[in-house]
């Protein structure tokens, strides 16, 4: 039970339409409202939800067959990476949500190769790429911005 409750971030995978992109937005408001994408809080959250993830990814892999709709926790991991150490501003946040879901959705490489491992790694790794794509982009917007 505890895997099907953390796997689907509380219920956020139950959504009817979209789910991923329901807690990408979600987790998204929640990172901007509550804690600092520069902080040692943050890093050590990421590194938690990352830890956790692998583990939760594998057992519902096995539970749903596979990496079922409702599996968002991968999302959430994601989505942190997409933020770590870039500064607040709605603008921003923004943007890396929607490059995150456009990295998600189009998996360009080696995201998408990604998503061929076994288990826990290919659900949740596809993901933290897509992060991790967003974050240079948004690093890269954040160095011409100022």
């Amino acid at each position: 039970m505890i895997w099907k409750i953390l796997g689907t971030c509380f219920g956020a995978g139950y959504f009817p339409i979209a789910p991923a992109t329901f807690t990408s937005a979600i987790i998204t408001l929640l990172i901007f409202l509550l804690l600092d994408p520069t902080s040692i809080t943050y890093i050590v959250i990421l590194a938690l939800l990352l830890i956790l993830g692998f583990f939760v990814c594998d057992e519902t892999g096995k539970r749903y067959g596979g990496d079922d709709n409702k599996i968002v926790i991968d999302e959430a991991a994601g989505i942190f990476v997409s933020f770590l150490l870039i500064e607040k501003s709605w603008l921003i946040f923004l943007a890396g949500f929607f490059l995150f879901r456009v990295f998600d959705i189009l998996k360009p490489p080696p995201v998408r190769n990604m998503e061929k491992l076994k288990g826990g790694w290919g659900i949740m790794l596809d993901d933290v790429m897509a992060g991790v794509y967003t974050n240079i982009v948004l690093s890269i917007i954040c160095v011409f911005w100022k």
